[in-house]
C-alpha cells in the first residue's frame, strides 16, 4: 500500500492527515473527523490483505472494552479498496521504536531501558489484558502496540495487528 498516495483521501468523514504507524498488513493514519472538530487515528487494510471478517471480528472485540489502557472505537467500515477503523489517537512511540532508541544512546549504562519504565509498560499490558474480553484480542496484538507513556494517560494502546 502506497500510503502517501493516500493522504487527503476521506472514509466516512474523516480526512486522513499523515501517516502513525505501520504493521504487516495495514497503516494507522492520523485523520481528522470533520463533524467533531477532532484528530483521531485511522486503521486502513486493503481488502485483498484481509478478510473482511476477521477485521469486523477485531473491530467488535476492541469496540466493547472499557479499560483506560485501551482506546476507543468510534467507527468501522469499507469502500471499493480498503477496511477501515476509526478509533482514539493516542500519541506514543512503538515499543520497539523505544528498545531501539535506548539500544543507541552513546552511554554504554543506559543502553537498557530503566526498570521503573518497564515495570509500568508491563503493569499497563496486563491491565489491558484483565478485561474480560481483552486477554483473547490483546495476547494476538500486543507486539505491534503503540505505547503512550503521557503524563495524562497511564498507558493507552491501539492495535495494528492484522
Amino acid at each position: 500500500m502506497d500510503a502517501d498516495k493516500l493522504i487527503g483521501r476521506e472514509f466516512a468523514g474523516v480526512t486522513l492527515l499523515s501517516v502513525h504507524g505501520r504493521g504487516h498488513s495495514g497503516v494507522v493514519f492520523v485523520g481528522f473527523q470533520k463533524s467533531l472538530k477532532r484528530k483521531v487515528a485511522v486503521k486502513l487494510v486493503p481488502k485483498a490483505n484481509l478478510s473482511a471478517r476477521s477485521f469486523m471480528d477485531e473491530a467488535e472485540v476492541v469496540a466493547v472494552l472499557n479499560h483506560p489502557n485501551i482506546v476507543t472505537v468510534f467507527d468501522v467500515g469499507d469502500d471499493d479498496e480498503y477496511l477501515f477503523i476509526t478509533m482514539q489517537l493516542v500519541d506514543g512511540s512503538s515499543l520497539q521504536s523505544m528498545v531501539e532508541r535506548s539500544a543507541k544512546n552513546p552511554i554504554p549504562s543506559k543502553r537498557r531501558m530503566p526498570v521503573t519504565k518497564v515495570l509500568r509498560i508491563i503493569a499497563s499490558v496486563l491491565g489491558a489484558w484483565s478485561t474480560p474480553t481483552g486477554r483473547a484480542s490483546c495476547i494476538r496484538t500486543s507486539s505491534r502496540a503503540t505505547y503512550s507513556s503521557s503524563p495524562r494517560v497511564t498507558g493507552r494502546f491501539w492495535w495494528i495487528s492484522g
